[in-house]
């Protein structure tokens, strides 16, 4: 796995997304209208083949407070 700061892409996968959510941002009853878009490819941390989307959706990879 490659640090945020060695990562090869801004596309990550769900598993390595995650964890740069808040708390709220993981309920699912906090995410009614929020939707991002997925595509085949490579993670840009972890290196897998999967469904990836742009960091933005996981704050662009800055860990929660």
């Amino acid at each position: 796995m490659n640090t945020v700061e060695e990562r090869t892409s801004d596309y990550v996968c769900i598993d390595c997304g995650v964890p740069y959510l808040t708390e709220k941002q993981k309920d699912t009853e906090n995410t009614l209208g929020h939707c991002s878009t997925f595509h085949s490819g490579i993670c840009g941390l972890c290196g897998e083949g999967r469904l990836i989307t742009h960091i933005r959706a996981y704050n662009y990879l800055i860990k929660p407070k």
